[in-house]
C-alpha cells in the first residue's frame, strides 16, 4: 500500500477532500479513501494534519478514521501530499483502526 495524495473529489452532491490510497488490486477503477474535514471530533484514530497548507488544504484540517473505495473518475484534482510527519501520525491511526477489536 502507498500514499498517493490529498484530492479533491466529487460525489453526487458536492466536492469533498479526501486522502487516495493505491492497492495493486484497485489501480484499474477503484482507489481506497479515508475523508479529510475540518471539524475535529473526538474519534478515536483520526489524524490533525499539522502541515495542511503544504498538503494543499485551505484550512487546518483532520483525516476520519473511516476507509472506503471510490471510482478513479470521480478524482477531480491533485491538491497535496502529506508530511512526514504526518505520514507517520496516520501509519499510527491505520494501526489501530485495522487492529482495533
Amino acid at each position: 500500500m502507498s500514499i498517493l495524495f490529498i484530492c479533491l473529489i466529487i460525489t453526487s452532491f458536492k466536492q469533498l477532500f479526501s486522502l487516495l490510497f493505491s492497492f495493486a488490486v484497485y489501480w484499474h477503477q477503484y482507489m481506497v479513501k479515508m475523508p479529510i474535514q475540518i471539524k475535529p471530533t473526538p474519534i478515536i484514530g483520526e489524524v490533525m494534519i499539522q502541515s495542511w497548507q503544504d498538503a494543499g488544504l485551505l484550512k487546518a484540517s483532520v483525516i476520519k478514521p473511516v476507509i472506503t473505495t471510490i471510482e478513479k473518475n470521480r478524482v477531480i484534482q491533485r491538491m497535496g501530499e502529506l508530511q512526514k510527519y504526518d505520514l507517520s501520525s496516520l501509519q499510527g491511526s491505520l494501526e489501530i483502526i485495522l487492529t482495533k477489536k
